[in-house]
């Protein structure tokens, strides 16, 4: 493989680039992560982050989803109570 004119071999530069690509998504998440929250929660939401493994914008996703998720259960299950306590309502008043 041949060398380029920084004398790296082809997939070394991929892998420097793409390491420097990484830590510079990770500066830009962290310092967007702490505009919206107040230090205490942005401290405490790496913490988790590092402990857990995943990237901390990963985490928030992640955590979003899980709320919207639990969001749509509870209007189903809202729906569904609201549904049955009308059908038999109806069926007291037949």
């Amino acid at each position: 493989m041949r060398d380029n004119h920084f004398g790296l071999k082809k997939i070394q530069f991929f892998e420097i680039l793409s390491a420097r690509s990484t830590l510079w998504y990770n500066d830009i998440m962290t310092n967007e992560i702490s505009k919206l929250l107040e230090q205490p929660r942005a401290e405490k939401l790496h913490k988790l982050a590092d402990r857990s493994g995943i990237p901390a914008d990963e985490l928030i996703r992640r955590a979003v989803d899980d709320l919207l998720q639990k969001a749509d259960n509870d209007i189903t299950d809202l729906a569904q109570r609201i549904a049955r306590k009308n059908a038999e309502l109806y069926e007291r008043l037949s």
